[in-house]
C-alpha cells in the first residue's frame, strides 16, 4: 500500500457535478437532520459524508438471477447504466419506487460509479453498486439531483 501523502503518486481527481447539473456543492457541514437518528444502536461507526444523489428507476426485467445485473432508467431513456443488486431476493422495496443512487466517483470513461441505497431510520445502507452515465444524470427523477448528507452504515 503507497503513501498517499506529498510527493505520492496517487492522482486525486477532485469531484465535479456533471456540467447538465447545476448544484451547490460546497456544503459540507453536519446538519442537525441526525439529531433524531439513534447512533449508539450500531455497533461499528457510521461513515458520513456528502455527495450528489439521483433518483433512478431499476428494470429487474433485464436482470437473470444467475448474474444479478440489471438496467437503470427513467423516462425516455432505457439505458441510463447499470447496477448490481447486493441481494436480488430482498430488493422488493426497489422494484416499484423510484431509487436512490449516490455517485461515488468518475471512472474512466468519465461516467459515474454509483451506489444504491436504501433508508432506515435516517441511516443509509447499500443495496447495490454501479455505474451511470454522464450524460444522463441530468436525467434524474424528482426531487432530481441533490446535494446530499449521508451517513451510511
Amino acid at each position: 500500500m503507497g503513501n498517499l501523502g506529498q510527493g505520492s503518486s496517487y492522482n486525486h481527481k477532485p469531484f465535479r457535478a456533471p456540467p447538465s447539473v447545476t448544484v451547490n456543492v460546497l456544503r459540507t457541514t453536519p446538519t442537525s437532520r441526525f439529531d433524531s437518528v439513534n447512533l449508539t444502536r450500531h455497533a461499528y461507526p457510521l461513515l458520513q459524508f456528502w455527495t450528489l444523489a439521483v433518483f433512478f428507476q431499476v428494470d429487474y426485467d433485464t436482470m437473470d438471477v444467475f448474474r444479478p445485473k440489471a438496467h437503470i432508467n427513467s423516462p425516455g431513456c432505457s439505458f441510463c447504466g447499470e447496477i448490481y443488486i447486493d441481494d436480488f431476493e430482498n430488493a422488493g422495496s426497489t422494484r416499484t419506487k423510484p431509487c436512490e443512487f449516490i455517485l461515488l466517483s468518475e471512472n474512466n470513461n468519465g461516467d459515474y460509479y454509483v451506489m444504491l441505497l436504501d433508508w432506515a431510520d435516517g441511516i443509509a445502507e447499500r443495496k447495490g453498486m454501479g455505474y451511470i452515465l454522464r450524460n444522463h444524470v441530468s436525467r434524474s427523477l424528482a426531487p432530481g439531483p441533490e446535494w446530499k448528507e449521508i451517513l451510511l452504515a
